[in-house]
């Protein structure tokens, strides 16, 4: 079972830095849901503001937190945020884990977060590629028919830090391809 906080009325998000001089507001908000990994080895949150968001469900799976906003004047979307796993057979259960997220989450949708996968080659600096879990991931995103919003001037969002790292986009966005027709979307 999958803990679920879910915390009303929670005043604001703090950034906190080794000096409590740097420490500042970032986001007043209202609702907040995450869903912790277990372990210790991060997880997911959705924050918003209630008064500009509201909220009609949300779910929790194992990978991800999906939930389906509406504006008081405005057309109803799901973003959903992901986590995903490191060992290959937990990414072929998390890419379906989102294909049954997609199946219920149905219309705009939008989902963002640390995929642990490429889908190109040109997303890891060396040639140590899984060329299998890329195709499964690319046959998962055209499945879904999503595209990546592209991250503009950044081309890698992880690095193992070593002198000779390896840098990988682990990190993506990607939305249904009807909000590039709609909405004209161009980048991050």
């Amino acid at each position: 079972m999958h803990q679920l906080c879910v915390f009303k009325k929670l005043r604001s998000l703090l950034c906190l830095s080794t000096s409590s001089s740097q420490c500042s507001v970032l986001l007043t908000i209202n609702l907040l849901i995450c869903q912790p990994l277990a372990l210790g080895g991060g997880g997911v949150l959705i924050a918003w503001k209630s008064d500009v968001w509201q909220t009609l469900s949300s779910r929790v799976d194992t990978f991800s937190v999906s939930v389906q906003f509406a504006k008081q004047e405005g057309r109803n979307w799901w973003f959903t945020g992901v986590y995903g796993p490191q060992a290959d057979a937990e990414k072929v259960a998390f890419l379906q884990e989102l294909r049954d997220v997609r199946a219920l989450c149905s219309g705009l949708w939008i989902m963002a977060g640390d995929f642990n996968l490429i889908y190109q080659v040109e997303d890891k600096n060396n040639t140590n590629l899984d060329r299998a879990m890329m195709g499964r991931f690319r046959r998962f995103l055209d499945e879904v028919k999503v595209k990546e919003i592209p991250l503009l001037r950044r081309k890698y969002t992880w690095s193992n830090e070593r002198s000779s790292p390896t840098l990988v986009r682990l990190d993506r966005t990607f939305c249904c391809v009807c909000c590039f027709a709609e909405h004209g979307v161009s980048g991050l």
